[in-house]
């Protein structure tokens, strides 16, 4: 039980429920009237996938960052690692594993999937620090 209540912690700590706006990299093949191409369909499903992957570790790698704010919120605190159900460390690992392979993933789209994903990543790991130094300059 006690596995499986882990695995359900690092499932929520990947927030799939924000996944659905990940779906709006398929609004393409509509607009490119390719829809029913099976190559731009692989693509894109790729594409997709790697997106709700590196979002998720974008989401474990702020949460990491957060915890200790997060302890303090009536619903925040319910969260993997703010409860304690994660601990830091493998979060951190989690999200640089779910990171590496959303690049995989993205590289099968395409090499130009794989810079988005990268940059993408890039963007809001900056934006994760910066907030969460300019919260702890905060409480200073």
């Amino acid at each position: 039980m006690r596995t499986l209540n882990r695995a359900v912690a690092f499932v929520r700590l990947m927030r799939p429920q924000q996944w659905i706006k990940n779906g709006f990299v398929l609004v393409g093949l509509v607009f490119g009237h390719v829809l029913t191409e099976p190559t731009y369909l692989l693509r894109a499903g790729w594409a997709t996938l790697a997106f709700m992957l590196i979002s998720s570790a974008v989401y474990a790698l702020n949460d990491t960052l957060d915890a200790a704010r997060d302890r303090q919120h009536p619903s925040k605190a319910l969260r993997p690692i703010a409860s304690g159900q994660i601990a830091a460390s493998q979060a951190l690992w989690f999200a640089l594993t779910l990171a590496l392979l959303a690049l995989w993933i993205a590289y099968q789209a395409s090499a130009m999937v794989c810079a988005l994903i990268g940059m993408y990543a890039l963007l809001n790991i900056a934006y994760s620090i910066g907030r969460s130094e300019e919260h702890t300059s905060e409480l200073q």
